[in-house]
């Protein structure tokens, strides 16, 4: 009797407990509801305000043989941050000798666009564009904005050929189209998650991009003519997501390029050109995962066939390689 009243009040006291987290989580919530609500009432309805906003950069600078920025000074090169969180979003080539511009609408009571610029005279010019959202989520969800396909934010970012620029680009919450085909990059760092996002290379980059960088998270992600960025090396992450990367595009005869590519808790197509040789040095690592299509051997006459060396880590996934 005596062990069945121990286990009794043991019992009471785990269930006191329970219930008070609860009160105390429902109290939370509660309170969070009404700060919410307040909020919103102080916003008032969303409404869209159209901006457009240039931003000049300076002379061209000429045409490069070799890896853009090889041979440039620091100074030479604009270096352009994108970071672009809660709506739909494209980014585009504009033509030659034209400013970067943001153009479009926006929730002006619910979010914020902020450029800054610096200039220096050995580092060059450095040019950031950020638009984020100033209400909390629960704020935004009382006033009725998707947080995810916000069709009241909608920018759009153009990039002028011809200017050696150092991009990185961060795409959040949201939807976006980029097409970065006939720019003059020196480096270029990606980072898509949280929606549907869509990278393309329509033509080829204005010169070889010695790096690129390529991040996703939680969405699905399409990428397309990757083979149109001229890369010499590549490194792309993929997490909780579903991508597809078509390496197709113009790559230069007799070339050798690297391409590694990590997944973690998702899926991963690659669409590889029958025309390129993938390399014997190249690697497949596998933990808690699978990969299809990575030995189908290819033979490949043509002596100057583009070469690439493809080294893939997968866990928690599946990767899938198809050559068409």
């Amino acid at each position: 009797m005596a062990v069945k009243a121990r286990w009794r009040k043991k019992l009471l006291v785990v269930g006191i407990g329970c219930f008070s987290l609860v009160v105390l989580a429902v109290g939370v919530f509660g309170i969070a509801l009404i700060a919410a609500w307040m909020s919103y009432s102080d916003l008032g309805t969303p409404e869209p305000e159209a901006t457009h906003r240039t931003f000049s950069l300076a002379a061209s600078s000429p045409e490069l043989a070799g890896p853009a920025g090889a041979g440039l000074p620091a100074a030479a090169v604009t270096r352009l941050t994108l970071d672009l969180e809660g709506g739909v979003f494209e980014v585009r080539p504009g033509p030659p000798g034209s400013a970067v511009t943001v153009e479009g609408t926006y929730a002006a009571r619910y979010y914020e666009l902020i450029d800054e610029r610096k200039t220096d005279g050995e580092l060059g010019q450095e040019i950031t564009i950020r638009f984020r959202p100033t209400a909390s989520i629960l704020v935004r969800t009382l006033a009725g904005l998707n947080v995810y396909d916000d069709k009241m934010n909608q920018l759009t970012v153009t990039i002028p050929e011809g200017m050696p620029i150092d991009l990185d680009l961060h795409l959040v919450d949201g939807q976006s189209k980029t097409d970065l085909g006939g720019l003059l990059l020196t480096d270029l760092d990606v980072h898509l998650s949280k929606g549907a996002h869509h990278l393309g290379f329509g033509r080829p980059l204005a010169a070889e991009l010695a790096r690129m960088s390529l991040s996703t998270s939680m969405g699905d992600f399409r990428v397309n003519d990757l083979g149109n960025a001229r890369f010499r090396m590549l490194e792309t992450g993929t997490r909780m997501g579903s991508c597809r990367i078509d390496l197709g595009g113009e790559w230069a005869p007799g070339s050798r390029t690297e391409a590694s590519f990590s997944l973690t808790m998702g899926d991963l197509t690659l669409f590889l050109p029958k025309a390129i040789r993938v390399s014997e040095d190249s690697s497949n690592m596998v933990i808690f995962g699978g990969t299809s299509g990575l030995r189908r051997r290819q033979e490949i006459d043509d002596p100057d066939a583009p070469e690439l060396k493809l080294d893939l880590s997968t866990s928690m996934g599946s990767v899938h390689l198809s050559r068409y």
